[in-house]
Protein backbone atom coordinates (compact mmCIF):
# COMPACT_ATOMS: atom_id res chain seq x y z
CA UNK A 1 0.00 0.00 0.00
CA UNK A 2 1.86 3.05 -1.04
CA UNK A 3 0.35 6.34 0.28
CA UNK A 4 1.26 9.54 -2.22
CA UNK A 5 3.16 12.42 0.04
CA UNK A 6 3.99 15.24 -2.24
CA UNK A 7 8.31 15.71 -2.01
CA UNK A 8 8.15 19.08 -0.63
CA UNK A 9 5.83 18.01 2.35
CA UNK A 10 8.77 16.01 3.03
CA UNK A 11 11.48 17.86 2.62
CA UNK A 12 10.00 20.98 4.32
CA UNK A 13 9.92 18.56 7.90
CA UNK A 14 13.38 17.41 6.57
CA UNK A 15 11.83 13.86 7.64
CA UNK A 16 14.44 11.02 8.45
CA UNK A 17 14.52 7.63 6.53
CA UNK A 18 11.88 6.31 9.08
CA UNK A 19 9.21 9.32 8.78
CA UNK A 20 9.62 8.74 4.87
CA UNK A 21 8.81 5.28 5.19
CA UNK A 22 5.86 6.02 7.28
CA UNK A 23 4.84 8.70 5.17
CA UNK A 24 4.80 6.33 2.07
CA UNK A 25 3.19 3.71 3.62
CA UNK A 26 6.21 1.16 3.88
CA UNK A 27 5.65 -0.08 6.56
CA UNK A 28 7.37 -3.33 7.06
CA UNK A 29 10.75 -1.07 6.04
CA UNK A 30 9.90 1.72 8.73
CA UNK A 31 9.80 -1.51 11.49
CA UNK A 32 13.21 -2.47 10.27
CA UNK A 33 14.47 1.26 10.96
CA UNK A 34 13.32 0.94 14.05
CA UNK A 35 14.92 -2.20 15.41
CA UNK A 36 17.68 -1.45 13.63
CA UNK A 37 17.70 1.70 16.00
CA UNK A 38 16.35 5.12 13.91
CA UNK A 39 14.87 6.82 16.16
CA UNK A 40 10.91 6.63 16.36
CA UNK A 41 10.17 9.78 19.18
CA UNK A 42 8.77 11.35 16.25
CA UNK A 43 5.52 9.21 16.98
CA UNK A 44 5.02 10.26 20.31
CA UNK A 45 4.81 13.74 19.03
CA UNK A 46 2.43 12.56 16.54
CA UNK A 47 0.07 10.88 19.08
CA UNK A 48 0.45 13.70 21.29
CA UNK A 49 -0.72 16.26 18.58
CA UNK A 50 -3.43 13.82 17.34
CA UNK A 51 -1.44 13.91 14.13
CA UNK A 52 -0.39 10.57 12.98
CA UNK A 53 0.15 9.48 9.35
CA UNK A 54 -2.78 8.10 7.95
CA UNK A 55 -0.56 4.20 7.04
CA UNK A 56 0.44 4.18 10.57
CA UNK A 57 -3.10 5.49 12.01
CA UNK A 58 -4.76 2.21 9.45
CA UNK A 59 -2.17 -0.18 11.33
CA UNK A 60 -2.90 0.45 15.15
CA UNK A 61 -1.06 -2.84 15.68
CA UNK A 62 2.46 -1.37 14.58
CA UNK A 63 1.62 1.99 16.08
CA UNK A 64 1.30 0.42 19.44
CA UNK A 65 4.74 -1.85 18.79
CA UNK A 66 6.68 1.54 18.12
CA UNK A 67 5.16 3.19 21.06
CA UNK A 68 6.30 0.60 23.43
CA UNK A 69 9.48 0.26 21.89
CA UNK A 70 9.87 4.01 21.86
CA UNK A 71 8.86 4.54 25.99
CA UNK A 72 10.75 0.80 26.86
CA UNK A 73 13.55 1.28 29.12
CA UNK A 74 17.04 0.39 26.85
CA UNK A 75 19.15 -2.37 28.10
CA UNK A 76 22.66 -2.17 28.85
CA UNK A 77 23.06 -4.81 25.44
CA UNK A 78 21.31 -2.02 23.07
CA UNK A 79 22.92 0.55 24.32
CA UNK A 80 26.19 -1.07 23.58
CA UNK A 81 25.55 -2.52 20.60
CA UNK A 82 24.59 1.54 19.66
CA UNK A 83 27.72 3.13 21.53
CA UNK A 84 30.25 0.45 19.56
CA UNK A 85 28.06 0.88 16.40
CA UNK A 86 28.73 4.93 16.35
CA UNK A 87 32.29 4.37 16.84
CA UNK A 88 32.51 1.98 13.58
CA UNK A 89 31.38 4.52 11.52
CA UNK A 90 29.96 4.55 7.89
CA UNK A 91 31.13 1.23 6.79
CA UNK A 92 29.54 -0.89 10.08
CA UNK A 93 30.13 -4.72 8.79
CA UNK A 94 33.57 -4.21 7.10
CA UNK A 95 34.91 -2.54 10.27
CA UNK A 96 32.88 -4.96 12.51
CA UNK A 97 34.43 -8.02 10.67
CA UNK A 98 38.01 -6.43 11.54
CA UNK A 99 37.13 -6.37 15.41
CA UNK A 100 38.26 -9.04 17.54
CA UNK A 101 35.11 -10.39 18.89
CA UNK A 102 33.20 -13.61 19.05
CA UNK A 103 31.10 -14.52 15.50
CA UNK A 104 27.78 -14.43 17.65
CA UNK A 105 28.51 -10.45 18.79
CA UNK A 106 29.90 -9.63 15.45
CA UNK A 107 26.10 -10.72 14.31
CA UNK A 108 24.47 -8.64 17.01
CA UNK A 109 26.83 -5.61 16.20
CA UNK A 110 26.24 -5.82 12.70
CA UNK A 111 22.16 -6.48 12.93
CA UNK A 112 22.36 -9.93 12.10
CA UNK A 113 18.90 -10.59 13.81
CA UNK A 114 17.23 -8.36 10.98
CA UNK A 115 17.23 -11.02 8.72
CA UNK A 116 14.67 -13.48 10.15
CA UNK A 117 12.02 -10.11 9.90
Amino acid sequence: METKVEKSEIESDLCTAFEIAIFRGYLDVAKLLATAGCSVGKVGLWVETQDVPQPLHDNSELLHWLLDMMYRQKTLKHLSRAVIRGCLGYDILKAAIKLPFPSLLIDYITLGELENI
